[in-house]
């Protein structure tokens, strides 16, 4: 008995701190500005308009990826960065160029949920 009211007592306490405890956020932030200026130098390189805000620099990220039919949700991809020269540790060999299920799934959960625009807003 004595035990299961220590019980109640501890989660009786500990719960209004879960309840509290911030939730993490979503996906990558926002790269720092050393590493925007880089991506944005690096499509300017390629012949690509960075545009000024991190926004505009995602939304062309995407472009590239549509480009190739890679997945588009969470820009820049990796592939992406590869292709500018952003990704030493990355080297894309003829499978990685190619679209995969992955691909295809993102696309169809952005068909789902109302176009770009609800990808944008997560």
């Amino acid at each position: 008995m004595k035990f299961s009211r220590m019980l109640l007592t501890s989660v009786s306490l500990a719960l209004p701190l879960l309840l509290a405890a911030p939730k993490p956020k979503k996906g990558q932030a926002q790269p720092d500005t050393k590493r925007v200026a880089e991506i944005q130098q690096a499509l300017t390189d390629h012949g690509y308009n960075p545009g000024k805000t991190w926004r505009e620099t995602r939304a062309t990220c995407r472009k590239i990826a549509d480009e190739h039919g890679w997945q588009n949700m969470f820009a820049p991809d990796a592939r992406v960065l590869a292709l500018l020269g952003l990704a030493p540790n990355l080297s894309l060999n003829e499978t990685d160029l190619k679209p995969n299920s992955l691909d295809s799934d993102e696309r169809k959960w952005v068909e789902e949920h109302g176009g770009e625009a609800a990808r944008d807003a997560e």
